[in-house]
């Protein structure tokens, strides 16, 4: 497992190299990559110094850490190294969104909605014995949201870790029928790939992003993942936003996700994607 973490030596991104550290320790062994990025080559030598004294930290046997500093734009350099790297993921946390980045979307939106590499977003620290064995996973009529079974059965399965599949029935005989096809198709595709899976109907009471937070909190699931909709999504019309509001979840479950357009265009969910 090779991750990549982009800090600008805030607390926050220190917090994002903790959280990588214990995500990479569950299997067992791994290398993460630490990048950061600066606007002019003047200051490289000041940013070298800093970035040696950031990953600067103990490390459990098995786990790698690797540096780099790159010149330029801060949210295209993160996914351009980690294809460069071969990361299979970007580690980064996030305060969430707040003030005027409510309306223009969060730095970690920005960052998820440039490269076409799974990132997990977390908000909080972590302790190092945390073991990564629930994800949840939310089922909806978005077409784009076969795209994140690929990254959630690839995390899952080295570790035995269930997928807690939350979704929630419609009345409306097309859509409740479209709901239980896509269910469906997650349940044997996680099935096929050696996964366990558990799903749950939230009902109505709550808005979908926030029965998913309490659900997934109640159940005691490690991860959400979901697709990046974007604001045209189904999910995210009339003013929910629902891709910001589980980034900044009450729960401080970190969230993995991946960015719709970024990934070949599907018409259905039983199409395959890359």
């Amino acid at each position: 497992m090779k991750v990549l973490v982009p800090t600008d030596f805030s607390t926050t991104a220190a917090s994002g190299l903790h959280y990588a550290l214990s995500f990479v320790a569950n299997y067992g062994n791994g290398h993460i990559h630490v990048l950061h990025t600066i606007e002019k080559e003047a200051d490289l030598a000041a940013a070298q110094t800093q970035l040696d004294a950031f990953c600067a930290i103990d490390t459990p046997a098995g786990i790698t850490i690797t540096r780099n500093i790159t010149v330029g734009d801060y949210n295209e350099a993160i996914g351009q190294e980690a294809e460069a790297q071969q990361c299979a993921l970007i580690i980064m946390a996030t305060k969430g969104a707040h003030g005027i980045q409510k309306l223009v979307g969060s730095h970690a939106m920005k960052v998820v909605s440039s490269s076409n590499i799974p990132h997990i977003i977390t908000q909080r620290e972590v302790y190092d014995d945390e073991v990564l064995d629930r994800i949840a996973v939310p089922i909806t009529l978005e077409r784009e949201d076969k795209k994140i079974l690929n990254a959630v059965a690839a995390i899952a399965k080295p570790l035995g870790a269930a997928v807690l599949l939350i979704y929630e029935d419609d009345s409306d005989e097309f859509l409740g029928a479209t709901i239980a096809r896509n269910l469906n198709y997650a349940k044997s595709f996680l099935r096929n790939a050696g996964v366990h899976t558990q799903a749950i109907d939230v009902g109505h009471d709550l808005s979908f992003d926030e029965a998913i937070i309490k659900y997934a909190a109640a159940h005691q699931c490690d991860l959400i993942a979901t697709v990046n909709h974007h604001n045209d999504g189904i999910l995210n019309l009339f003013g929910a936003n629902f891709d910001q509001n589980l980034l900044e979840n009450s729960a401080h479950i970190p969230i993995l996700t991946v960015d719709a357009r970024n990934h070949e265009h599907v018409n259905d969910i039983f199409m395959t994607t890359r």
